[in-house]
């Protein structure tokens, strides 16, 4: 049996704000909810620049997972360009919306 998963699953900015009204600060603040973008390759521009703004107005941060195999590695090279050197491709994923108060890169190369 071959499981995938269906799009009607995948968390939404609305998910992330939701979550972050439930539990952000709760723990004595020990618990912080950032923007998460799951994976890049789906993330449209749009998306990239709408999870920044959600972000700012949340005064949080986002954590995005990327580089997490060759395949997600040359998406990148083919969106961004490729890196100047090492560590250039995250600098350069980072480019489209996303900088700003705290980005957190998950698997980055």
């Amino acid at each position: 049996m071959t499981w995938r998963c269906p799009s009607t699953t995948w968390d939404t900015l609305q998910d992330n704000k939701d979550a972050y009204d439930a539990v952000h600060g709760l723990g004595d603040g020990r618990i912080e909810v950032y923007v998460g973008i799951e994976w890049l390759p789906l993330a449209s521009p749009e998306l990239l620049r709408d999870a920044r703004a959600l972000a700012d107005e949340l005064g949080t941060g986002i954590h995005v997972h990327l580089n997490e195999s060759l395949g997600e590695v040359e998406n990148s090279k083919q969106r961004f360009g490729p890196p100047a050197h090492r560590g250039g491709l995250r600098r350069r994923a980072a480019r489209p919306g996303l900088r700003g108060r705290a980005l957190r890169l998950a698997h980055r190369s």
